[in-house]
């Protein structure tokens, strides 16, 4: 397994953190954050693509997927301050050469009063760095 969640999450946190240093940070999924504004960023999924196995079958990349979820429950423009934060990440994943693959709002039915804006993103990577999928 080639292993970049670390490295992915650390680039996108201080971007976030740069831009927004009020923001909860979080490399897991939160059900319920405790402070707002928040981001969760973990890799969510990876695979070794068949075309990618060596004649030992031994993964030359991996494609990797990374799930970001932004949740404001700030009075009056919780969708706006979701929307920047997650326009940051954006930009900090597409550095990476990571492709957002969807962002879409999720609706938060145990609490209205919160907005969810998620996103993921896809690359190939490998022990030297990242490629567009």
């Amino acid at each position: 397994m080639i292993d970049k969640e670390n490295e992915v999450y650390t680039r996108v946190r201080e971007k976030v953190l740069e831009a927004f240093p009020e923001v909860d940070m979080d490399s897991s999924y939160q059900i319920a954050p405790s402070e707002f504004p928040h981001v969760s960023l973990f890799q969510s999924d990876t695979f070794t693509p068949a075309e990618y196995l060596d004649t030992r079958l031994i993964p030359k990349y991996e494609a990797s997927t990374f799930t970001a979820e932004v949740s404001s429950n700030k009075s009056g423009h919780k969708k706006t301050e979701c929307k920047e934060i997650m326009a940051v990440i954006c930009d900090a994943m597409s550095l990476m050469n990571y492709r957002r693959i969807i962002c879409t709002s999720v609706p938060n039915i145990k609490d209205s009063s919160i907005y969810r804006l998620t996103a993921r993103f896809t690359a190939l990577v490998d022990e030297n760095g990242f490629y567009r999928r």
